[in-house]
This record gives structure tokens, sequence and C-alpha cells, in this order.
């Protein structure tokens, strides 16, 4: 999920403050973004929901009257592939990797000798962001076995037509 542009699209349509709270992917591909409310002291029981399935977005608040479409459109640009999760994650891996090369032998053991423990709060955050984003182990072999699946399809279909 491209965070950027899910922000915009929040920003354009509520004026008020919304927190992430979490990125999931279904079996069918739908992805779901959902936010609570911040008014600066403490979270609402407010929140946003933001569905994207087939390229398309809706957007739909849930304030304590029940729930109200906000907006729909094309999803461009906000779902974002598992090849570029993992650039970004390099990325900000690197970074990590570059401030534990400055610290001494000593304080690197000491705070625990992982790149993920030179992290800034906000690098650890878009992390687990972006780590919630990646498919599971078991869409992956979901994923793989309907390939499979087709891939035979399509050449039991050859062998009939020949």
């Amino acid at each position: 999920m491209n965070m950027e542009k899910v922000r915009e699209l929040v920003s354009q349509h509520s004026t008020q403050t919304y927190i992430s709270r979490g990125v999931e992917v279904s079996g069918d591909g739908t992805v779901t973004c959902r936010f609570s409310a911040f008014d600066g002291y403490a979270e609402e029981p407010d929140y946003l929901l933001l569905t994207i399935r087939d390229g398309e977005y809706t957007l739909i608040e849930w304030p304590f009257d029940g729930p109200k479409v906000l907006a729909t459109g094309r999803a461009l640009g906000m779902v974002i592939e598992p090849a570029q999760i993992q650039e970004r994650l390099a990325t900000i891996t690197a970074a990590a990797r570059e401030r534990m090369s400055q610290c001494s032998a000593d304080l690197v053991g000491a705070i625990g000798g992982a790149e993920i423990n030179f992290m800034t709060p906000e690098e650890r955050m878009e992390r687990h962001q972006l780590m919630l984003m990646m498919p599971t182990f078991a869409e992956e072999r979901e994923a793989a076995r309907e390939r499979i699946a087709q891939r035979i399809l399509l050449r039991r279909q050859h062998r009939k037509a020949a």
C-alpha cells in the first residue's frame, strides 16, 4: 500500500486526523486499510476503512451514527507490488546499517547487534507497515497453486484442440 497516496486521499475527504491501524490482504486480493481518528489527545472510536479491489477503491467513514461512503474511484498508485516493498525495506535497512557501522563494536553488541536496533522510530513504524503488506507464505502458496492449475488446464485444452 502506498501510504502517501492513501494519506492524500484521506485528507481530501476528511478533516479529522487519522492513524493507520494496519493493512490486510484477503485471499481474493482485496486490500483493506483501517484508520482510527485522533484528536491530538486520544484516539476516537470513529474510524475509516479503505478497501481496494480490482483497481477500484472505496473509502468508508464509520462515525457513531453508522457507515458513510466518502469516496469511490480508481486506485491508481495505491497498491505497491512486493518487489517495491522489498526495495523500500532494503533502503530502510541500509540506512540503519550505515548508522550501525559508525558505532563501535562494543556499542553495537550492547544494543543487540541488529539493524532494527539502529532504526529511527519512524523507520520502525514504516518497516512494520511494509511487513504487514508483504504476502504471507499461505498466500504465496495459494497463488502458486492457482498458477499451476491454470497451466494444467491450458495444457489439457491444447491437447484436446490438437
